[in-house]
């Protein structure tokens, strides 16, 4: 097969032939072994996975947010943020943060009320490192109910964000005293600590984590937390 015949191939699978995934591979990795120092080659290889890895994580998103969708209106699935979370997290990685943003300003829209949905919008317009438009929409929900873990949550990492550390470590705590299970706040917590140069309570904090690992996901790893907190004792002896 000639090289024209072989950049065809590929041009009809980025055109969404995806049945010749497996012929283009076989070419281009019998071209890379014929001559492996042609860069343009190495680019055609690596643009052949990428390809097949967009569609993936849209397919991925696809599930997600259908997932969300039926969450939301069954009340034994309220955790729908799950679902949501992952999203967020695929259209990072695609670059489409603008279609979560859109997606959460159209659920407030739709229901003013909805909390999750404030936090969730906070968290794509963190992601997306607009800061200013995360803290407009956390105050916001902020005002409709400052006793909803979630978003005093979010609350706490935005002024963590702005460099408002003790304001930020008493959200953390609030978040905590309502959800002593939210343990997303603990690590931000035990971060602030640290920050603030409270060795002692960040130490505490990070054995309080692996305590609960241990108890609640005994199978899961706690090798990073066990160095995390062996660093911040060395920290308080150093201090």
């Amino acid at each position: 097969m000639s090289n024209l015949e072989r950049d065809r191939l590929l041009e009809r699978y980025r055109l969404g032939e995806e049945d010749l995934y497996d012929k283009v591979v076989e070419l281009f990795d019998q071209a890379l072994e014929e001559n492996p120092g042609d860069p343009e080659l190495y680019h055609s290889r690596g643009f052949i996975d990428e390809i097949r890895g967009r569609r993936s994580l849209e397919k991925a998103a696809s599930f997600y947010e259908k997932g969300a969708e039926i969450a939301r209106t069954n009340p034994q699935h309220a955790d729908h943020v799950k679902c949501d979370g992952q999203l967020l997290g695929i259209r990072r990685a695609l670059g489409q943060l603008n279609k979560s943003i859109e997606y959460y300003k159209q659920r407030i829209a739709e229901n003013p009320e909805d909390l999750n949905a404030y936090g969730l919008l906070t968290h794509a317009y963190y992601l997306a490192d607009q800061i200013p438009e995360a803290q407009k929409v956390i105050e916001a929900a902020y005002k409709i109910d400052s006793e909803y873990p979630l978003i005093t949550y979010w609350m706490g990492l935005i002024n963590s964000r702005l460099g408002k550390l003790e304001e930020a470590l008493d959200l953390m705590s609030k978040t905590v005293s309502l959800d002593p299970a939210f343990i997303d706040a603990r690590y931000s917590r035990a971060n602030l600590y640290e920050r603030l140069k409270k060795f002692e309570e960040a130490a505490e904090e990070w054995q309080l984590i692996i305590d609960y690992h241990r108890e609640h996901f005994p199978e899961v790893s706690m090798e990073w937390e066990e160095e995390q907190l062996a660093r911040v004792k060395s920290q308080i002896e150093e201090f």
